[in-house]
């Protein structure tokens, strides 16, 4: 997945008055921490990386929760140890066996609970009218994973993005239409599901993470 670039951060900025490379970094790391777990999601590095965000773009939104995320990665406990132990919680919550306790997928909350629906291709088309085409090599993952929705919008965001079509100005509308068609009308609910099965830090500092930009998009519509 998409690697996280923080430029310095300006305390106490609003979502929606950021610095686009900042809301860039924050969705580059959502889109880390709800995709399979990779060893970067062990280092401090990352933890830290929270913070700043959190700092920064969503100001008290989770900081004890990062502060816990962070302890937990800098126990003496071997990385490969943290790394698997995210492995199985990300298992367990996500994939199953027997069964999923939740779905990562934008089709399962739209009257079926089953992948590629006409959900999916409506994400996918949203994706190639603005100029991108997924690699099937480095998305291994469904059009409407929500780590794939999450690093669309890192990309809108990213003011050094050359694979999108859209202008800088034109990608600001085009991120808050894609959050009011797509990702904002079900990710709530998958944060939600989220903070009800795991106690795990990782996974919710991203349910509050996810929760408050959606939210920000919908204070700032009414």
């Amino acid at each position: 997945m998409k690697r996280i670039h923080m430029s310095s951060p300006a305390r106490g900025t609003a979502f929606w008055s950021a610095d686009p490379d900042l809301r860039a970094a924050l969705y580059a790391w959502l889109a880390a921490a709800l995709y399979a777990p990779q060893e970067d999601l062990v280092s401090v590095e990352f933890a830290r990386c929270g913070e700043q965000l959190n700092a920064s773009v969503l100001p008290g939104h989770s900081p004890l929760l990062l502060q816990r995320l962070r302890e937990a990665n800098q126990k003496p406990t071997a990385a490969a140890e943290r790394l698997l132990a995210l492995k199985r919680e990300y298992a367990r919550l996500f994939l199953g066996p027997p069964k999923a306790l939740l779905r990562p997928y934008e089709s399962c909350y739209f009257g079926r609970d089953q992948l590629m629906t006409e959900q999916s291709a409506a994400v996918r088309q949203f994706y190639t009218a603005c100029g991108l085409t997924l690699d099937q090599r480095e998305y291994r993952e469904a059009p409407d994973h929500v780590s794939v929705e999450l690093t669309f919008l890192s990309m809108i965001c990213e003011t050094g993005c050359t694979q999108l079509t859209q202008s800088q100005t034109d990608r600001r509308a085009v991120e808050r239409r894609f959050l009011h068609e797509h990702l904002g009308r079900w990710g709530s609910q998958l944060a939600g599901g989220i903070r009800q099965h795991t106690d795990e830090p990782l996974y919710l500092a991203a349910a509050q993470f996810l929760t408050a930009v959606i939210d920000s998009c919908t204070s700032a519509d009414g």
